[in-house]
């Protein structure tokens, strides 16, 4: 019977259904990022960013066919239309990060 990856690194009396321990990620990491100490992040569970954006983005979302709530589960979902509208406002605002 195959094991599932990393197995082999946890302890049996310490293994935990759905738990990943940090010694898994030791030596995958693939790609580490910081920001700038005075880099703004977008915070997308804010209730006033997402009135923000409703009004600043709804013209260009619009126009690219969007017809959906922009409620927090679109904003954060996998409709690509609307996270990388998201995205490029924040880039384009001076946003380090979402």
């Amino acid at each position: 019977m195959a094991e599932p990856i990393g197995a082999e690194e946890i302890a049996p009396s310490r293994a935990s259904f759905g738990v990943i321990p940090d010694a898994y990620f030791q030596g995958r990491r693939i790609a580490a990022f910081r920001l700038a100490r005075r880099s703004r992040c977008l915070d997308l569970r804010s209730v006033e960013t997402h009135a923000v954006l409703r009004t600043l983005l709804a013209a260009d979302l619009t126009a690219a066919g969007y017809r959906g709530a922009f409620n927090f589960g679109e904003v954060i979902g996998s409709d690509y239309a609307v996270t990388q509208h998201i995205a490029q406002w924040a880039y384009d605002a001076g946003y380090g990060g979402i």
